[in-house]
């Protein structure tokens, strides 16, 4: 079966980059400008009405010379720091107050702001559609556009460890050193968040990877993600995803198609690309001895098009197509959207207005073959996605923690 037709590869060869898409950076949501009005930790305790014990908290606790090492890195390169959080918020208690002390230890500048305090802020900030705190975003200067910034990193609410103990019913769910432990982790992986390398043993040789794991919690499940045509495992939808659902108790693995490490055009129907798809997805869920219904596929472009050719060859609980190119662009012919017959599994499609490898009535028309439990997202952005990173991240990451 070759479900793009007879004009080739959907998104061409592994070349250049495409036009007007963000290759290694994801825009933060604030400039600095803007950064520029948050208040130090002292002051805003003071502002926020917050118990003193948070100041008595911050002096006591020393942060793990491995953390402060990779803040001190994340400052040296222009790093800085900020949060959103609440005075009253028994989670914001337990984190800030770890945060400042390893930006203190680090010399990194920490900007806080009160998420009550500005409605335009804490919709900007919102997780899931809610204004979960304490969020905390690191942030870089922007090398190309002055007074921007990029975002690095992200924290959301707790650590990992304190969500699955509250799942389990666990009322003390920051008791004990392993909580501090992983919040520590955690923070590393905020400046950090590059994942564990990992090389994946294949048939047709090795896969270079990169593995996100959970912080003191055995991971509740694993995404498996691939890259477009024309990008890596290094572009920000990819390293972004993994590193938010590494913070929320799920591992993630990011992986190299071979047309990339070898400088080859992708295969015309993206079956080599779904083989090695499957490759890495196999053999993460035996390194973490997950079960088959803990496994999301997710990929961009021809990634999306070979999770949907392995999603028939492994139980898998879901499906993340970001952009899936369905055709040669804005060309007619057979697509991709054949793949989708007999696929029992849900799956959230993330569709551009202005897509030129995925005609809209083609996408509708596909979406409704679908069984349910899935979501066909509209965006307003062409095939990189990129002006609508920042949500689409977002969706994605939540919808998978509400089916794992």
């Amino acid at each position: 079966m070759t479900p793009f037709g007879p004009g080739g590869p959907v998104v061409g060869g592994a070349g250049p980059l495409e036009p007007g898409t963000v290759a290694h950076a994801l825009e933060a949501v604030l400039d600095l400008a803007a950064l520029s009005g948050g208040l130090a930790f002292e002051e805003w305790v003071a502002r926020a009405g917050a118990s003193p014990s948070w100041l008595r908290r911050m002096r006591d606790l020393s942060a793990p010379p491995a953390c402060v090492e990779a803040f001190r890195r994340f400052g040296q390169a222009g790093g800085q720091v900020y949060g959103l959080a609440e005075g009253w918020c028994g989670d914001c208690a337990q984190v800030v107050p770890a945060l400042a002390r390893v930006c203190q230890q680090a010399g990194v500048s920490l900007r806080l702001f009160r998420r009550d305090a500005d409605p335009g802020l804490r919709e900007a900030h919102l997780t899931g559609g809610r204004a979960k705190i304490p969020l905390v975003v690191a942030v870089q200067p922007d090398p190309v556009r002055p007074g921007k910034l990029q975002e690095v990193g992200r924290f959301v609410e707790r650590p990992a460890l304190a969500n699955a103990r509250l799942r389990e019913g666990d009322p003390t769910a920051y008791s004990g050193p392993q909580v501090t432990q992983a919040l520590w982790g955690e923070l590393v992986d905020l400046v950090d968040g590059r994942g564990e390398p990992w090389e994946v043993a294949s048939p047709g040789g090795p896969i270079r990877a990169h593995l996100h794991l959970p912080r003191g919690v055995r991971p509740r499940a694993c995404v498996v993600t691939a890259h477009g045509a024309s990008y890596d495992q290094s572009h920000p939808l990819s390293r972004h995803f993994c590193q938010r659902l590494a913070q929320r108790g799920v591992a993630a693995v990011r992986f190299d198609f071979r047309f990339r490490t070898q400088s080859v055009p992708p295969s015309p129907d993206a079956s080599a690309e779904a083989e090695q798809l499957q490759a890495v997805a196999r053999a993460a869920m035996e390194r973490l001895q997950l079960p088959p219904q803990a496994l999301v596929l997710a990929g961009k472009s021809i990634g999306a098009v070979a999770a949907w050719r392995a999603a028939h060859e492994l139980p898998v609980a879901a499906v993340v197509a970001f952009g899936p190119a369905l055709h040669p662009p804005n060309r007619p012919g057979p697509g991709a959207e054949q793949l989708l017959a007999g696929l029992a599994t849900p799956v959230l499609w993330f569709a551009a207005r202005r897509d030129p490898y995925a005609e809209p009535s083609r996408v509708e028309q596909a979406f409704r073959s679908l069984p349910p439990g899935g979501q066909l997202v509209w965006l307003e952005d062409d095939h990189s996605l990129a002006a609508s990173l920042q949500a689409v991240l977002d969706m994605a990451v939540s919808w998978v923690l509400q089916r794992t």
